[in-house]
């Protein structure tokens, strides 16, 4: 399977990166940035290791989670071929805020 980001997960990614660039931190935001991407990536050879995200499951879609670290969610769906990441969510946000 290939991994795919969406508009919305490379915003978000980018959005990271800032963020940790505006504390002054440009090792932290790359390492993040890097980190991020690097536990996406181990969903090509384990597309199922997420469980079904419960906020998105009105959707009816099949979105599911992994962690990176503590504080951000990779939310993605399974559709072969691909692995469609749709959104990087910080955990200390409203679980509203979640983009499918």
């Amino acid at each position: 399977m290939k991994l795919f980001f969406t508009s919305n997960a490379i915003r978000r990614l980018t959005q990271i990166e800032d963020y940790e660039r505006s504390k002054g931190n440009d090792k932290k935001a790359r390492q993040t940035v890097k980190g991020i991407r690097d536990t996406a990536k181990k969903l090509e050879k384990y597309p199922e290791i997420g469980p079904v995200e419960e906020q998105l499951g009105d959707l009816g879609q099949g979105h599911r989670s992994i962690l990176f670290g503590t504080l951000y969610k990779i939310i993605y769906l399974l559709a072969q071929p691909l692995i469609i990441v749709t959104d990087i969510f910080d955990v200390r946000q409203d679980p509203g805020n979640m983009k499918p």
